[in-house]
């Protein structure tokens, strides 16, 4: 392993050898560190680990009530079975005021928030990165995700953001501009990154797109296929706020150089 940075994820730090933690760890994100120190200790317990299989079974009894519930009570107005395969199965409430019916409310879908995270620790400069836009879409539906709350490892913007405005984050993630990320590396971790967050359904089979700027030069800002370094896709686990690789952006065209990865959430 080269090294280690603030993107690293538990399983890096895990597989790094003791002379690269011990040069790097304090790169090492402050999530990070806390979950490597709780994987050390718990690695001579399996306490959890049992605990974690009893919920398991629990939550699958207390599905299967609800399952029989719903099957046993067949109403008017009861919704469809493909919404209880989307939802889960329908609510039954107490009956309302003037009635002796109970009534069923249709469950909310669920959604995830996800963070996500886009790196690579060079370009053919190695100093900037120009990214025009990233599209995040759900290959299901169709739809275009929007992306708010971004950040960066840096951009030429924060040095002047009235001379340099044109190449504020917030391009890379919006169609309807002529501007773009002019990315800048994180002095610390040595690595370019950018990313957001979005919502969308659990189990969503989603693709992500990447395009940099200036398809048909020859420019320096840009990543190259077998030149400079890979382009990950990484995404935040919400119940330990760790970082994890969801995959390896692979380049499509040779012209446009545009980035290309489907994932599932």
């Amino acid at each position: 392993m080269a090294g280690l940075n603030f993107l690293a994820t538990l399983e890096e730090v895990i597989e790094a050898s003791d002379e690269v933690l011990k040069r790097d760890i304090g790169s090492l994100s402050p999530e990070v560190v806390i979950a490597y120190v709780f994987h050390l200790r718990n690695t001579t317990r399996s306490e959890s680990h049992q605990l974690k299989a009893e919920n398991d079974q629990l939550k699958i009894k207390i599905q299967s009530l609800q399952n029989e519930l719903s099957n046993s009570i067949l109403k008017p107005g009861m919704p469809s079975s493909s919404h209880q395969q989307d939802y889960g199965a329908p609510i039954v409430c107490s009956p309302c005021p003037g009635s002796s019916a109970p009534h069923y409310v249709e469950p909310t879908p669920s959604v995830d928030t996800v963070k996500f995270c886009v790196s690579s620790s060079s370009t053919k400069s190695n100093w900037a990165w120009d990214v025009v836009l990233i599209t995040v879409s759900d290959l299901t539906t169709g739809a275009i995700l929007p992306v708010c709350d971004f950040f960066d490892s840096g951009s030429v913007y924060y040095d002047d953001p009235e001379r340099f405005g044109g190449y504020h984050i917030k391009h890379a993630f919006n169609p309807h501009t002529k501007s773009w990320w002019g990315g800048r590396k994180d002095e610390k971790t040595d690595t370019f990154y950018l990313g957001g967050t979005f919502t969308c359904r659990p189990g969503s089979h989603l693709h992500i797109l990447v395009e940099q700027n200036r398809p048909e030069e020859d420019h320096p800002h840009k990543v190259y296929p077998g030149k400079t370094a890979n382009v990950h896709l990484k995404v935040m686990d919400p119940s330990t706020g760790l970082w994890k690789l969801a995959g390896k952006l692979e380049f499509i065209g040779k012209k446009d150089l545009k980035l290309s990865h489907e994932f599932h959430i």
